[in-house]
């Protein structure tokens, strides 16, 4: 795919596995991601200062609730978990820690961009990059119920009967971050749900 030669390759990769950024995997001839890259990515999670504030409260709200709670931070127009603590439940279904996906993907970045005042030129961006202009609509079409509630709410594909909610983490310019919770859906209809949010 990259059209260099064989030889190139294997240079390539021998340099970036003696750097640690790729290991062979089981002594095989197929390659994954290194030590250096764990590292890499464990300094950019530190570098929020977020995290650390958050990490208390998270820890918090997976012991009362019993799901697993993250934080997920923008990053240009991009969604990146940096933060979990683990529920106590059997059933866990949360996504890797350094997940990413644009802001229109899960329920966070939802959450996120339902408080920015800069949303046109993330559609503009969105577009830009190929994204399908249904998937645009439906994000758009939903911002105003989550300004409302003041949470996102986005049902998930595995395991049937599990939603995430995400609330957002607003700075100064709007929506900086999210705090999400996956677990089993209510009906976030009824008023009852809604009297200590």
């Amino acid at each position: 795919q990259l059209r260099l030669s064989g030889g190139t390759a294997f240079r390539s990769l021998d340099a970036l596995e003696r750097s640690g950024y790729v290991r062979r995997h089981l002594a095989s001839s197929r390659y994954v991601p290194g030590g250096m890259v764990h590292r890499l990515r464990q300094r950019l999670f530190a570098s929020y200062p977020l995290r650390n504030v958050a990490m208390p409260y998270l820890r918090q709200l997976a012991f009362a609730s019993g799901e697993t709670s993250s934080l997920t931070v923008m990053v240009g127009w991009y969604a990146v978990r940096i933060a979990a603590a683990p529920g106590t439940n059997d059933v866990t279904s949360s996504p890797p820690l350094g997940q990413v996906g644009t802001l229109a993907d899960h329920a966070a970045g939802h959450a996120m961009l339902a408080f920015r005042s800069d949303i046109d030129r993330f559609a503009a961006w969105a577009q830009h990059r190929g994204l399908a202009r249904a998937a645009l609509d439906a994000v758009d079409a939903e911002l105003p119920l989550i300004r409302q509630r003041r949470f996102a709410l986005q049902p998930m594909s595995f395991p049937a009967g599990r939603a995430s909610l995400a609330l957002p983490v607003r700075g100064p310019h709007g929506a900086v971050a999210a705090i999400a919770v996956e677990g089993p859906v209510l009906d976030l209809d009824k008023a009852c749900y809604h009297d200590d949010l």
